[in-house]
Formats: structure tokens, sequence, C-alpha cells
């Protein structure tokens, strides 16, 4: 009510003034209310508020601290120097937090010595929320004065603080000229590797770089701290090699080439090269393409060194690559007319089938305008009819992108795609060795490719491998018989139709016989599917390998529970039951000896009567701070639930139907950041049921394991 007579003009504010002073100091709530009261209504002062900063209620200095930044305006002298003391000298987090607070709504110029002050403070390395409020005040300041920023990492021992500030300078030139200086300025070998690490650990999540300003004083600086020092010789080699300098490449080639080495070692051997553009890299590229440990690499570097021998390299492994690689060599081989050439040979000599290629790369293969390129698709591949409007096929394409969302596929199931496959596609393809084999087989497609799903489904027809036209017969008994030729001899032809039936007809009964540039396969297959089927499709298509069908568990434990091993903490599901928190349901404790002796103690957490929708709540308490892996080992049954597990952001789906009560798969969460004032939580969505389950929505936990991330 006061704010509201203040607000229109109508406060007696020399009034209220001396009735608020008139408020007994009593508890801090009062007194937080008045001091709220009198800066709602316009009636507090920065010599009010800068004289509440040496209050002895910590509540007290932390709000005078934030309302004195609400004006959003530099403050006087004589309150920033008390700030500036306070940042330094006041114990309180509580205090600590609100000045951190502060720093975005001070001017750039005001916020340093505030900031040097919070940081240098280790009691607060493992405050929640410290560290980040610094950051965010501090950031600006980096591109600002990159000097003085980067003077900041060696006042805090706040580690994530040291990166972010590192990371941040690293994204401009400036900065990373900044950066240069403060390694020739390193008194020890250690000091230079540690910069250095921040440093390259900022460079490894950017695009390549060119040479900062200063490295060569910085490189001369380094030689010489690391004569003794291996871990200062190798960050310097590693950034000599990222900036493109020639006296570094011949080492990490060596080191790339050298297959008793462990594949990591080799791998960021290459990616070094990449980063610094080594001219050699593509001869390199090419050698080590034939260890399937460093060939995702090896493509990437590939990028840097097109041509015919490239594509001559790419081509002969490309049907042995995984998916995901063939979808990353395709596109490249992609880019260059010589290139494409190199693939369509290989299809044109059988090398390679011809399903590999999509309908919209083939219209970008004819852009080249080549000759033999045209050639080979005329011999291999037949255009659809005119109702095939290509332009309109790519906006169909980016709206099935936008329906099949991240969100959309992160609740798809693959098991329940296998079920609709083999109801759908799999009369007529055949993938994992399943299905029908009338069609191209979609095991070795580029099916990990969306766009390439999508342009093959939405427009069939578009493109047809001239093996897979639609032959449509009209017998003289009036019948027609449609599909795809199988065989032909003079006296009879084999057709091959949906399903995998053949039939045989006599040449002699054929009144009319008509080939159709047409897909067996019939347009529309998504408009006629549910959303979430289409989805769950999707993500089958494009498995790198089988996955069991719904309600088949080959991944479920029987038998005895491992014991313990070194390191791993484990913690029983019974034991959570007391502090477990759900709005519906019970959860209590089942007595498991009756189901085999695949569950710890023979217990575990029983959820029941909860319905889909709902939320169990579990909180693991005694464990010891920092990251970890936690696995969850839950239990199956026929009238289980399926969930999504969530910690900490982190999200698993699992479905529990199984036919009888086992142990199924475990849920695995890696590198989960537990806090040191606060027990792990984790919670249990109840999203619905197997179609085939009974639905009774229960839950089940034998115990959680969690390991220290190495």
């Amino acid at each position: 009510l006061l704010q509201e007579r203040a607000a229109a003009g109508s406060l007696n504010a020399s009034a209220v003034g001396v009735a608020l002073d008139q408020v007994p100091r009593g508890e801090t709530a009062h007194r937080l209310r008045v001091l709220w009261t009198r800066h709602a209504c316009g009636l507090t002062t920065e010599e009010f508020l800068h004289s509440c900063l040496d209050d002895p209620e910590e509540e007290l200095r932390a709000w005078a601290v934030t309302l004195l930044g609400e004006k959003k305006t530099a403050l006087s002298a004589a309150a920033l120097a008390k700030l500036e003391k306070m940042a330094v000298e006041d114990y309180s987090l509580f205090v600590r937090r609100h000045l951190a607070s502060l720093l975005q709504r001070l001017p750039l110029e005001q916020r340093w010595k505030i900031a040097e002050g919070l940081i240098s403070h280790a009691r607060s390395t493992n405050d929640r929320n410290l560290p980040l409020l610094c950051w965010y005040g501090i950031e600006p300041l980096v591109e600002a004065d990159p000097d003085r920023a980067l003077g900041l990492v060696g006042r805090t021992p706040w580690t994530g603080l040291k990166d972010f500030i590192t990371r941040r300078a690293a994204v401009f030139p400036e900065g990373r000229s900044a950066i240069m200086t403060s390694l020739t300025t390193a008194k020890n070998p250690a000091e230079f590797a540690g910069r250095s690490g921040q440093f390259l650990t900022a460079l490894a999540s950017l695009p390549t770089v060119e040479q900062p300003a200063g490295w060569e004083a910085t490189k001369a600086h380094g030689k010489t701290l690391a004569t003794d020092h291996p871990a200062a010789g190798a960050a310097l080699a590693q950034m000599g090699a990222r900036f493109g300098d020639p006296e570094y490449f011949p080492g990490w080639r060596t080191l790339a080439h050298d297959k008793k080495k462990p594949a990591p070692e080799r791998i960021k051997a290459v990616e070094l090269l990449i980063a610094g553009r080594d001219p050699e890299l593509g001869a390199l590229a090419r050698e080590v393409l034939t260890d399937v440990a460093l060939q995702p690499v090896a493509i990437t570097a590939l990028r840097q060194s097109p041509g015919v021998e490239t594509a001559n390299a790419l081509v002969e492994r490309l049907a042995a690559f995984p998916l995901t690689l063939r979808n990353e060599a395709i596109n490249l081989l992609a880019t260059r007319p010589e290139m494409a050439l190199a693939m369509l040979k290989a299809v044109d000599e059988e090398k390679l089938p011809a399903s590999l290629i999509s309908p919209v790369m083939l219209d970008q293969f004819e852009r080249f305008k080549d000759e033999s390129i045209t050639a080979i698709i005329d011999r291999h591949w037949t255009r659809g009819g005119g109702s095939v409007d290509l332009a309109q096929l790519s906006a169909s394409i980016e709206e099935w992108k936008k329906k099949l969302s991240p969100n959309v596929m992160a609740k798809a199931n693959a098991s329940r795609g296998r079920q609709t496959f083999a109801m759908t596609c799999g009369t007529c393809h055949q993938l994992f060795g399943e299905g029908i084999a009338l069609g191209p087989d979609l095991t070795g497609s580029n099916r990990a490719d969306l766009a390439y799903i999508l342009e093959n489904t939405l427009a069939p027809s578009a493109v047809v491998g001239k093996d897979y036209l639609l032959n449509v017969f009209q017998l003289k008994d009036g019948s027609t018989v449609s599909g795809m030729v199988r065989g032909e001899s003079p006296g009879s032809i084999k057709v091959a139709m949906p399903g995998g039936s053949i039939t045989e007809i006599k040449t002699a009964e054929i009144k009319e016989r008509q080939e159709i540039a047409q897909s067996l396969m019939p347009a529309g297959l998504f408009e006629a599917l549910p959303l979430e089927q289409v989805a769950d499709l999707v993500k089958y298509l494009a498995s790198p390998a089988q996955v069991p069908l719904p309600g088949i568990a080959p991944t479920a434990t029987t038998g005895s529970v491992p014991p313990l091993g070194a390191g791993v903490v484990r913690v029983e599901g019974e034991a959570l039951v007391a502090k477990a928190v759900t709005k519906n349901g019970n959860v209590r404790n089942q007595n498991m000896s009756g189901f085999g002796d695949g569950w710890s103690g023979n217990d575990h957490l029983w959820w029941t009567g909860g319905k889909p929708g709902d939320i169990l709540t579990l909180t693991v308490e005694g464990l010891t701070p920092g990251t970890k892996n936690v696995t969850l080992f839950p239990s199956g049954a026929h009238d289980y639930a399926t969930i999504k597990v969530a910690i900490n952001g982190q999200l698993r789906e699992a479905d529990l139907y199984s036919e009888k009560v086992l142990p199924v798969a475990p849920l695995v969460f890696e590198k989960v950041n537990v806090s040191p004032s606060e027990p792990l939580q984790i919670d249990i969505h109840l999203t619905g049921a197997n179609a085939i389950a009974t639905p009774r929505y229960m839950f089940g936990l034998d115990r959680i394991e969690v390991t220290e991330v190495k």
C-alpha cells in the first residue's frame, strides 16, 4: 500500500520515515521488511544503504549491496571502495553471492576490483552459485581488456573460472594475442604447461585459427622452459601444430603413422595436423584410412585434400564403412564431379550398390553437366514422372525435419520402430537380415542420414533403380499382375510382389506389358501413420545394429549379482524407500527371493499404484562430491511401465516389460556432478506401458552403483 502511494505521489514520506524508524529492531525478518519498505517507497539513499553495509546481520549487508545496484548506474567512489573491501574481507557466502550478482549491473570499469576480491577466496570454490555469478559479471571484461582479464587467471583458485576466461579470450584475435603475452611471462614450466593446457582446451572447440601475434616469442620462451619438462614441451608442440608452424608437423606425422601407438594418440596427431593444415595431410589420411579406429578422423582430414586419389581411396572402402562414416564419405565424394564420377563408376562396375545414392544427390550430380556422369545415371536410374516436384520435395523434407525434432526423436523407441518396419517397409525390404528382399536391402543404404530417409520415403518414385521399376501385366483372362521382374525367359516371366510372393506368368498369356517409372513403395507412408510411430520407425531405420523387439530383453541379467568392485559405491533400492517422494501410489520394499538370485540382497524398491505422468523422486545421500558415473539396475515384469529417468538434466528411457520377473538392462548416466552440499536427486517418470504389457505401471529398482570418473 505504501509503495502504491509512493508511485502515485500521495505518500507522506516524512511521516512514513519516522514511523519506520520507530519499528523495534527485533528479528532479522522484521528489519528486512523495514529495509524493503524504505526502498519501495524511495526512502533509501546511497548514504543510508552505505551505512547498512556494516550491519552485523549478513542478510542486511547482502540486501544493502543488492539495493545499491538497483539503479544500474555508477556507484559513488565511497560506495565502490566499500564494496571492493567487502569483496576481499566479508566472509559470508550470502553477502558474496549478492556482491557477485551486483557485478552485472555495474559499469565495466567498476567491476574489476570487486571481481578480483571475490574470486580470490578458495572457500567459495565448491559453492553452487558464486563461480558462475562471478563469471557472468567478468565475461564482458575479457573482450574489453583481455590482458587484464587474463591476469585474473593467476589470482583465483577456481579451476572452472580459469577455463572460462581463457576460452572466452581464445575466441577473438586480440584475446589469443593476450594469451601469448601471458605465456611469455610464465615463470616456470608448470605454469607454462597449465596455461597452455587451458588455451588448447579452448582451441579444441574452435574452428581453425590463424597463428596469433606473439607466437614466435611464446615459442622461444616455451623452448627455454621445456628443456627438462615434458609437459611444457608437449603443450608447445600442440600449439605449434595448431598454428600451422611447419617445425612441428614432422613429429605429429610420425606419431600418426606409428601403429604401435595407442589409437587415441594417433587420432590426436591427425586432428592437430588438420587444424594446422599440414600440406602432406592428404597422403597421410589416405594411408591411415585402412585403420578402423582412425577412419573417422581420416575422412575429416580428406576434406582438405579432394581429388581423384582421395575419391578412389574412399570408394575402395565405402561399402565396409559403418553407416555414419559412409554418410560422411558419400557427402565428401559428392562435392566434386571427378569424385562423384569415381563413385558412379563403382556402381556401374557393380562394386557398390546403387541404393547408396539418394535422389537429391543424383540431382546434384546432374548439375555437374558431365557427360560421363549423365551416361552412368541413365544406365542405372530412371527419373520418375512429372508428378514429382523436387522443389516441393525439399519443402516437405524440411517440414518433416521440424516434425521429427530432437525432442520428438528423444522419445522415439527403436524397438517399437522394428515392429512398425515389419508391418510396413518389411513387406518389400530387408534390414539386418529380416524382411522381404523385394526392393533394395536397406542394411547397406545411407539410412543414418535423416534427409536420405525422408527423400526416399516422401517421394519413392522420384528416382527408381531399373531393377526396381514397377511392371504392370494385363493378362488375356482380364486379370492384372503388378510387381518387379525377377527373372525372364522366352516362355515366362517371374514377378515378385509385396510380401515376397513370386508369380510366374507365361508369355503367351500376356495381353499387354507396361514398365512404369514408379516405385512399388507407396507415397504417403508417413502421412498414414501417427507421428509417434513415424519417429519410432525413423529411429529404427537409423539404428547401427539390430535392436530387440518390445518385450524381449536379451540384455536382461540373470544369476547372482556380481561382487562389489574396487571404487564402486552400491546403494540398495530398498534403502531409498523411507525418503522416496511421490504424489500417487505406494513405495515400499519387496522381497525378491522367490524370483531367483538376480537381486542384490534379495530385495528391491517397489512403486505401485502410479499412473502415466506420475513422478517418483529418490534422494541418494552420503556420496562424496565430484563427477561420477551412476548406474541404475531396474527390475522388469509383465505389468511394469515404460519410464523416463532424469538425473542432473540427463534423460534415459526404458521399457520395463518382461514376460518373466527379471532384472532388466541397466541405465547408465555418465559424468554426473555430485554436489558437496545436496544429495543426488533421481526422478523416475512413468510414461506408459508396452502395448502387450498388463497396464499396472509398476516400477522396481534393485540398486544403484556409483563410480568415480577417471
